[in-house]
């Protein structure tokens, strides 16, 4: 019997060991990512430089705006991970995240309508000799750093959606939807009472 509960408590313990490389890689990729969004200077030199323009301007191209949250996502989960709490490691967590980003991405999309595009400056570094041919070679979604690309503020993905919500749900119909998602990815996160408290709100108000 006592063997037994050993067993039981080694297994435990192992189970809430921390995942250190893991969550260092986690911690270093978070930091790098949030500091590809800080630019500087009278020309608004990347923090990063050239790496940190390809970093920050590819996950705009998918996400537009919504990319910002990404480092602090992977920032939870790195503290989370050294801490060795392994609730977070369950997959409902994982998807609550994943819909909360899309969710973020449509509601920027709509949000901006009218308005859903910008530019960014030409990146010189990467546009000189082989550098540009290189850019030049790929196909136009990813030709970033000329200064010409048109970015869509919720990303490839949120405007493709909420163009798709648009035209099947009207705008209002969309933000319904978006407020949906938005729920579902409270409820995977377990904070139903989130939803309970702003409902009394609305029924009290």
């Amino acid at each position: 019997m006592a063997r037994k509960k050993k067993g039981k408590s080694s297994a435990r313990k192992k189970e809430n060991t921390p995942d250190r490389f893991l969550g260092i890689s986690l911690l270093v990729i978070s930091i790098l990512v949030f500091l590809s969004f800080i630019h500087h200077g009278g020309e608004a030199k990347n923090m990063l430089g050239p790496a940190g323009e390809i970093i920050e301007r590819f996950l705009y191209v998918f996400l537009g705006k919504a990319a910002i949250v990404i480092p602090f996502i992977a920032g939870f989960y790195a503290v989370h991970i050294l801490k060795g709490n392994s609730r977070y490691s369950d997959g409902r967590y994982l998807l609550g995240f994943l819909i909360s980003v899309f969710a973020l991405s449509i509601f920027m999309a709509l949000i901006s309508a009218g308005a859903e595009t910008f530019k960014m400056n030409r990146v010189d570094e990467l546009m000189r000799g082989d550098m540009k041919k290189l850019w030049n070679d790929l196909p136009a979604i990813f030709r970033v750093m000329d200064g010409r690309y048109t970015f869509y503020t919720g990303g490839i993905a949120g405007h493709t959606a909420a163009g798709f919500l648009s035209s099947w749900f009207n705008t209002a119909g969309a933000y319904i939807i978006n407020i949906i998602m938005f729920s579902v990815a409270v409820i995977l996160f377990g904070k139903e009472e989130i939803l309970i408290k702003i409902g009394r709100i609305f029924h009290t108000g």
